[in-house]
């Protein structure tokens, strides 16, 4: 009987470092992106601000992650000020209807940059930024010129100094930055 138990207790700490192995890769795998033109997109659904520097979010509204990208954008918006355009593009498939997207993370988005919230069915306006993953952003300047793409969290889901927040916040002030681009992690979102 003591040998079982030993036997088993070792096979439940293996189990269980497999499955916190598993988590944490998941965690900090990031989504591939597609590659993002060095301009604003012709023939998007949204329209850049041509006096102050315009930043697009992709969000997938179902996508646990995305309440972190939120709270990050919250935090750039909060130094930002009027300094910036925000745009936020949710995610929804082709085929559903306008109420697939009604979720928390929705709600959120619209309350953080109003009317500026934008159902993209299919995610085709997403990729036009270049988005695979929920949390995707891109931020031009006035010109039009991509300053910054990718994202704004360090791992899936987790809140906290980041890169892709201190590169955007760095060039809202007008300081120079060398980090330009970040790895993005959250749920997929697919042009159907």
């Amino acid at each position: 009987m003591q040998l079982f138990l030993k036997f088993a207790t070792v096979l439940w700490g293996a189990a269980t470092v497999t499955g916190l192995l598993v988590v944490w890769n998941y965690s900090a795998t990031p989504v591939e992106g597609h590659s993002v033109g060095p301009n604003w997109p012709e023939q998007v659904c949204i329209s850049r601000s041509l006096s102050r520097p315009t930043l697009v979010m992709c969000l997938h509204p179902r996508c646990s992650c995305s309440r972190a990208s939120l709270h990050e954008l919250e935090r750039i918006l909060a130094h930002a000020g009027d300094r910036v355009q925000t745009h936020i593009l949710v995610f929804k498939p082709a085929e559903a209807s306008d109420d697939w997207v009604q979720s928390d993370t929705y709600r959120t988005a619209r309350r953080i940059v109003g009317d500026n919230v934008a159902i993209d069915a299919g995610g085709f306006c997403s990729a036009s930024f270049g988005a695979t993953a929920s949390g995707h952003v891109v931020l031009y300047s006035s010109s039009g010129q991509r300053l910054f793409a990718g994202g704004i969290t360090i791992s899936r889901g987790h809140e906290g100094d980041n890169p892709g927040r201190s590169a955007i916040q760095a060039l809202l002030r007008g300081d120079v930055t060398e980090t330009d681009c970040t790895p993005v992690f959250g749920c997929p979102i697919r042009s159907s």
